[in-house]
């Protein structure tokens, strides 16, 4: 048993979590006054641990007089905790990389701005997505009408932005508006116009996808974070975002 233990702490599980929990897989269902005897957790601890394994989706509560506790299935509950622990790390990542990187680029060592090209459509949803991961304050979106079927592959992307906080604004040709109301219904800030040519994103004033040419099926763009390339790239978004129908509830 200390072996699996071992592997579920690594889970996020202090050793009296995983012995509950392990022993709640071998003999089903218990009430806590079982399960403290069988486990040999302190009796007096028990239900402060049941209590941590419900709120990390470790255990179900069967109500009742007494209550029961049943394990979630193994592949179900350690899938929840990476997924835990993944969005953890990413929030560490941003504010490790918001604090020092300033730091690290005031001392005078900066990276050297890059410029990729990007051709297909999957190479440029992938940089795009990825651009999307990386904002941590505010994000710019243009999506032209030959680009429809991107906007599906963003969605999740998207609301996974504003969920963290971000600003999220897109901007997109009129014909898109079934598309955009459930962004906006999330507190996304939606802009239409007539027609909209190129488009893009912009993350944080620091990086940016721009798709240059070849329509839906062979598209073309390019990923900077070249801080002069970006600049321009905010200063074209902004200026059609000024004069953009503004989609309200």
């Amino acid at each position: 048993m200390e072996s699996l233990i071992g592997e579920l702490r690594k889970l996020g599980l202090t050793n009296y979590e995983a012995r509950a929990y392990i022993t709640l897989v071998e003999r089903g269902a218990m009430t806590a006054g079982s399960l403290s005897k069988a486990s040999k957790i302190p009796y007096s601890k028990i239900y402060d641990v049941l209590s941590r394994l419900e709120e990390k989706g470790w255990i179900i509560i069967e109500r009742g007089k007494p209550n029961k506790y049943k394990a979630r299935p193994p592949s179900e509950a350690a899938k929840m905790a990476i997924k835990r622990i993944e969005s953890e790390l990413k929030k560490v990542e941003r504010i490790v990389v918001r604090e020092l990187q300033p730091l690290y680029e005031r001392i005078g060592v900066q990276e050297k701005p890059e410029v990729i090209i990007l051709r297909g459509a999957p190479i440029i949803v992938e940089k795009a997505v990825t651009t999307i991961e990386n904002a941590a304050r505010e994000l710019e979106v243009a999506i032209p009408g030959e680009m429809r079927a991107f906007h599906q592959q963003f969605k999740s992307s998207f609301e996974g932005a504003v969920s963290r906080g971000v600003k999220v604004k897109v901007l997109a040709s009129k014909e898109h508006r079934d598309l955009l109301e459930p962004l906006f219904n999330l507190g996304v800030e939606i802009g239409l116009r007539d027609k909209l040519f190129g488009g893009g994103l912009i993350a944080d004033d620091e990086e940016a996808v721009i798709l240059l040419s070849g329509g839906a099926l062979s598209p073309l763009a390019i990923w900077s974070n070249h801080s002069e390339l970006v600049k321009l790239a905010k200063i074209y978004f902004e200026y059609l975002w000024r004069d953009a129908e503004k989609l309200t509830g």
